[in-house]
């Protein structure tokens, strides 16, 4: 008699164990199929013809004293800004 009470309790255990295990498998099953999908986007990026990534841009001078100074780009940001808005 006492020894089907130990066998149930060892049963309902076992049980809870195999839902536990089984929640767990699919979160992870879900996890690494989601990062082996961003693995093999990332290592397409370069492959897609600039639709991922944006082609370089280069800049036209390396010469500092040709750019436009931060207070008027700052003023040009600010008009734009205004006027689409």
């Amino acid at each position: 008699m006492w020894q089907q009470k130990i066998i149930k309790k060892i049963h309902m255990k076992i049980k809870t164990y195999r839902k536990l295990h089984s929640s767990i498998v699919v979160f992870l099953i879900g996890f690494f199929v989601l990062i082996s999908l961003t693995g093999v986007v990332l290592a397409w990026k370069k492959n897609t013809a600039g639709v991922l990534l944006p082609k370089t841009q280069k800049g036209v001078s390396a010469d500092m004293s040709n750019w436009q100074s931060i207070d008027s780009l700052k003023i040009i940001v600010i008009n734009h800004l205004s006027s689409s808005v």
